[in-house]
């Protein structure tokens, strides 16, 4: 049996009075209690606030500040974590049940990534779909890009987290990842096949599908060259993805 390490979680919020009540609650509820819970607020004029304040007592940290976007406000939360293990949990989104992250970290052997899966919550899907993460190596993320883990189902050893690079709009998260594989070449992760979080689909790149597709693949002609774009076969990729956004397995039951 391992230890219990202490897991930082953050989350950024801008404009979000109608759901961030929900993931407060959801983190605070945890049954795993060595958590400290960040909060990066992009100066909200709604009742986001009022609501971080009625929850000041759970917070280890907020603030509230204009940024340079989410993942300028994710830097500032990795700026201020204090804990063994870091993750995102973004306003809108929760954990799909109180004893999520007991699960997870029950048995941990100093792991430098664990992750696992998520339900992804959608106005046309009745109930929740269900989406299993992949092996995260460089293969699979040069194959499937953001599609091979979720990031608000990921772990990572805070002294291993770099900073987003923020020149990237839409697909500095993916970058983040290459940056994570490839600073660390023996990377010790664990997937655990359970449901972490019910995610919301609506999310910044989500809205922005198309520009999205568009900086994935600048992204990967940048780092990788012009013959990776192909040997991966991008063109037909994002040619699939126009037409079919997310490739969801059978399962279909929150649990």
């Amino acid at each position: 049996m391992g230890h219990s390490p202490s897991i930082s979680i953050i989350t950024v919020v801008y404009n979000a009075g109608k759901t961030l009540e929900k993931t407060i609650q959801s983190i605070i509820n945890q049954t795993y209690k060595n958590i400290e819970l960040i909060i990066i607020d992009g100066r909200s004029t709604d009742e986001t606030i009022a609501i971080i304040k009625k929850y000041e007592a759970y917070v280890t940290f907020w603030q509230s500040e204009a940024d340079q976007g989410i993942y300028d406000a994710m830097n500032k939360g990795l700026k201020f974590s204090g804990g063994d293990y870091v993750t995102f949990l973004n306003a809108g989104d929760y954990y799909c049940n109180n004893s999520v992250l007991s699960t997870l970290f029950s048995d941990n052997q100093g792991e430098d990534v664990i992750y696992g899966d998520i339900f992804v919550e959608d106005v046309t899907s009745t109930p929740p779909r269900y989406q299993q993460a992949v092996d995260f190596n460089l293969e699979n993320l040069l194959s499937h890009g953001t599609a091979v883990v979720c990031h608000q189902a990921f772990f990572i050893k805070r002294n291993l987290a770099p900073d987003y690079n923020t020149s990237f709009r839409y697909k500095a998260e993916l970058n983040w990842y290459f940056d994570i594989v490839e600073a660390n070449k023996q990377l010790n992760y664990m997937h655990k096949d359970i449901a972490v979080v019910c995610y919301s689909l609506g999310g910044f790149g989500y809205i922005n599908y198309r520009n999205n597709l568009y900086e994935w693949c600048k992204l990967i002609i940048k780092r990788y060259g012009i013959l990776i774009f192909f040997k991966y076969k991008y063109p037909g990729i994002i040619f699939h993805k126009l037409n079919y956004r997310y490739q969801i397995s059978k399962k279909n039951k929150l649990k």
